[in-house]
This record gives structure tokens, sequence and C-alpha cells, in this order.
């Protein structure tokens, strides 16, 4: 018996060993730049393999030793290479701006995506005190960012990414004649943003058309003031945020996923709409009014959540998380 327990804590950790292992090479080949800083924020929003991972090695523990090593080999790779090719292509040679404004033209339904490291995040509506307002208004303030779009059969889709830091670098190179005398030495610099980068944005949206929002950040505030807007879909990946979300008011049905690693999530629901909300995560306080939001088996329901025409159906998945509803 004595023999035996320090034979089996020499082993150690499968997966700690192979995510050490996953780590260096990745942070060796961005080094290297063979990988860039959008690699590691589509990573991170692959963070639920871990505690799958986790789940392995408590299940397997201590037996099937080459199965193990096999299953989260394999789990990391594909993790990975998802990763990689998910994250969007980039033009260095895309312009910033400092600003954005989209006409309404005849658009039915904006798609709006927003991708940046970490910052703040402001959305809302128009003032009412300003007429004939655009579809949409960006102010990137300090924080420029690439915007691209498409539109296709009364859809436009706006694509907003944050600038990574200036970058700029020198080489020179020294050229000797054949009289070993004569030497000429010709001097370049240039100057290159990263692709990803932090945000200070503020937008103001139509509620004259559909939309659908997507946002994907690590650390950040994220403010959006949704109550007088047509939102029909709010995805939110997120690393460690703050968040707040003024539901709509008269939007019919609205889908609502947040993801996050760890998170402050306030939603505010007017009386008006119905709502149903499932959580999933680990470690979690809530704060719920129980008398307008009842508890059933997987999360929380107004008790006319069925029959509402206006109602938002809401999933929240993260490790830790800090959860209010009013």
């Amino acid at each position: 018996m004595s023999s035996a327990t320090p034979a089996r804590k020499r082993r150690g950790s499968i997966l700690l060993g192979l995510l050490l292992v996953a780590l260096g090479v990745l942070l060796l080949l961005t080094t290297l730049d063979a990988v860039g800083f959008g690699f590691w924020l589509e990573l991170a929003n692959y963070w639920p393999v871990l505690l799958v991972l986790i789940g392995v090695e408590i299940i397997l523990a201590h037996r099937f030793r080459l199965l193990r090593v096999a299953i989260i080999a394999a789990t990391l790779a594909a993790v990975i290479v998802a990763a990689y090719y998910s994250v969007p292509e980039y033009d260095p040679h895309e312009p910033l701006h400092a600003a954005y404004v989209e006409t309404l033209g005849d658009f039915e339904k904006l798609h709006l995506k927003a991708e940046f490291i970490g910052g703040v995040f402001q959305l809302s509506s128009p003032p009412a005190a300003q007429p004939g307002a655009g579809l949409l208004d960006v102010d990137f303030r300090n924080r420029p960012a690439r915007v691209t779009r498409e539109q296709s059969n009364g859809q436009l889709t706006v694509r907003l990414s944050s600038a990574g830091p200036n970058l700029s670098y020198s080489s020179e190179v020294t050229h000797s004649y054949g009289d070993g005398k004569t030497t000429h030495t010709s001097r370049s610099s240039s100057r290159t943003n990263l692709p990803i980068g932090f945000a200070d944005w503020k937008l103001t949206v139509s509620p004259d058309v559909e939309i659908d929002i997507e946002i994907s950040s690590g650390a950040s505030d994220l403010d959006l003031d949704l109550r007088d807007l047509n939102v029909r879909k709010l995805l939110i990946e997120a690393g460690a945020a703050d968040i707040r979300v003024l539901l709509p008011t008269n939007a019919g049905e609205t889908h609502v996923d947040i993801g996050a690693a760890a998170a402050n999530i306030e939603l505010i629901v007017p009386q008006s709409v119905a709502a149903r909300i499932q959580i999933e995560a680990p470690i979690r306080s809530s704060s719920f009014d129980p008398i307008r939001f009842a508890e059933t088996n997987d999360g929380y329901e107004t008790p006319n959540y069925h029959n509402a025409k206006n109602r938002t159906n809401i999933t929240i998945e993260a490790l830790f998380a800090d959860i209010s509803m009013d």
C-alpha cells in the first residue's frame, strides 16, 4: 500500500500536462507570427470544453490512462483547429474609422456584429428629439475600428472589428559592391495595426428595422438599452464582463443567449414583457423577484410567458455568474 501511493502521486494530471504543452506550443507559434491575436479571441469561445475535459479526467482517474491521453489530446487538437479556422480573414490595408454612419435606405433587417478584446460598448436607439436618424450611427471615440458590410435581399450585415495596437518596424539592408569598398545601405519602415484590439464605442440603431446583434469580446463593459429597438436575437460571448441589458418593450419574441467565463449580468425586463430564463453556471448567485419570476425546474419564468405577445427567452451559460433580473 505504501509503495503504490507515491507512484500514483507521481503520475500527476494528464490534463494539466497536455494543457501546458498546448499552451507552450501556441505561445511559440504566436511569437513566430504563425498565429495572430484573433486566434486567442476565438479560442476563448471554447472555454466550456475545459469543463468537459476536467470531467473526463475525474471519471477516468487512475485507470484507462492511454484512453485519457487520447481523448484529451484529440479534444485539444480539435479545439485548436476549430479556433484557427474560425478566425475572420484580416486585411491589414482595410481603413480605420473614427465614426461610421449607415443610412436607413430600403433595408428591413440589420445584422450587427462587433468583435473586440475588451473595453466599453454602448448601444441604444436614437434620442426621440433626433428626427431622420439613420440606420446605424457609430462613434468609435478614441478606439478606431474596421467596418465591413454586406447587403442582400433587404438585409444589411455590418461587422465592426477593433484595431489592435499600432506597430512600427524598420528594416535595413546593406549591399557591398565588387571593389570591396563601396557599400549602399537602404532603410525602410512601415506601420501596421494588429487585427484585434480594445473598444470604446457608442452606437445608436434605428427602431424601424429588425435587428440581430452578435458581440464577441473579452474583458468588457456592455451596456445595451434595447427598450425601443426591434431586436429579435442577441448573442453575447465574453470573457470577464459586466453586462447590462434593458430588453425590448414591443419586439414580439426576442431570443437572448449569453455565454461568459465570469460575468456580472443585470437584465431589466419591461413590465409588459414576459420572460423565461435558463441558467447553466456551476458557481452563481441570483437575484429575482419571486412573485414575478417563478422558479421552474431549469430556471425562472413569468406566469403568462406562453401566451404573451411580447416575450423574451434568455439562456445564460457561465462558469461564474452574478445574475439579477428586474
